[in-house]
């Protein structure tokens, strides 16, 4: 694991690349603990940090269709109105900010709760984090989202 931490304008940001073996992504959430106590963001927005980025990277392990061999990054920057998180990985391209469809119905699309058939972690993710932005940048997912203090 590699842990850069260094100021950004006066923004305090901290970036930490894993591998996508589930003992070096487990360490994310100790990481993000730790980064977030010398920070001005509130629990709130540190236990939702969390479980965010936990969400995407169980993702990337389950669904990415990655090996041991893939990566996972993720840089947090701290302000006093929250978090910005930027998480990127190596997984097969996926959008989680695109319409979702429907199963069965290929044709049909839809922004309406997704757990009736998957997509739990994303709806949990949205509840949580604003500003999602999702772009492909060659062979890595890139994903970006604000957790405001107070978001609980």
């Amino acid at each position: 694991m590699q842990l850069a931490v260094r100021p950004r304008t006066s923004l305090p940001e901290a970036t930490l690349w894993v591998r996508t073996s589930t003992v070096e992504v487990a360490a994310i959430d100790d990481w993000i603990e730790e980064a977030g106590r010398t920070s001005d963001a509130d629990k709130r927005a540190i236990f939702a940090a969390r479980l965010c980025v936990a969400e995407l990277a169980a993702n990337v392990l389950e669904h990415g269709g990655v090996g041991p061999d893939g990566r996972i990054s993720v840089t947090l920057s701290f302000d006093g109105d929250g978090i910005a998180v930027a998480f990127a990985d190596t997984g097969a391209p996926f959008d989680p900010t695109a319409p979702v469809r429907k199963p069965g119905n290929l044709n049909e699309s839809t922004t309406a709760p997704l757990s009736a058939f998957g997509g739990r972690g994303l709806a949990l993710i949205r509840s949580f984090a604003s500003d999602l932005v999702y772009r492909r940048d060659g062979n890595l997912n890139r994903m970006t989202f604000r957790i405001r203090n107070r978001s609980l």
